[in-house]
């Protein structure tokens, strides 16, 4: 019988009697584009570690170094929302 991912994770942790621990894998956004590599998010110490950059750090500030990057990618849409803030139908101004 198959089973999804999570009922075996349960089935394990039920034989070696042992409670686990929620990990996020992501793809690291401080390693270079051409050798990204993945950072792991522990949200119970609330840190970040990427193995292949050697970065580390609390999630608190990994938070705000992702928001800037976010800003940086969606400057110009985020401009012109601020300029144009609603949507113009059929021509006419209401």
């Amino acid at each position: 019988m198959s089973y999804p991912g999570s009922a075996y994770i349960k089935a394990i942790c039920r034989a070696l009697e042992c409670r686990p621990q929620a990990v996020y894998i992501i793809d690291c956004p401080l390693c270079p584009e051409d050798e990204q590599g993945q950072m792991e998010l522990d949200p119970q110490t609330k840190t970040y570690w990427c193995a292949d950059c050697g970065r580390d750090g609390t999630l608190q500030s990994l938070l705000a170094i992702a928001e800037g990057l976010f800003v940086s990618r969606h400057r110009e849409s985020m401009e012109l929302m601020e300029r144009r803030p609603r949507v113009e139908r059929g021509g006419t101004r209401r």
